[in-house]
């Protein structure tokens, strides 16, 4: 199994959660072009991630022994917010990593940059 594979169903449900308008193939395109820029060490940092965070997130958060993907949609939106605003560094370290990963795939997609009204090429005349 390979990084992308680890990461991806944590950086879908995160993509849903923020309502991110990027296709899951698109998404996971993106995840996989991204993470071959990697080393290998970044590319374990971020598969160990992803399997800490589903694994242990919804424990460490919510003090129940479930598997990130076993919650149902109320859980996981309140699993998600309290990894984003937890204190402690070695729970939320992790989560922050993931986060940013899904904001360089989401930017690195052009329905993305369409959302958001960025248009490639247009030059600004002041």
């Amino acid at each position: 199994m390979n990084a992308a594979a680890l990461i991806f169903p944590l950086l879908a449900a995160y993509a849903a959660h923020a309502q991110s308008p990027v296709s899951q193939e698109e998404l996971k395109r993106q995840l996989e072009r991204r993470l071959s820029f990697f080393p290998f060490w970044m590319r374990l940092y971020f598969a160990a991630s992803a399997v800490y965070v589903g694994w242990l997130g919804p424990t460490l958060v919510l003090g129940r022994w479930r598997r990130f993907s076993a919650l149902d949609e109320v859980e996981a939106e309140d699993c998600l917010g309290r990894l984003q605003r937890d204190g402690r560094l070695f729970i939320r370290g992790p989560f922050l990593g993931i986060k940013s990963l899904l904001l360089a795939c989401c930017y690195g997609s052009p329905e993305f940059l369409k959302t958001i009204g960025y248009r490639a090429g247009a030059k600004s005349h002041a």
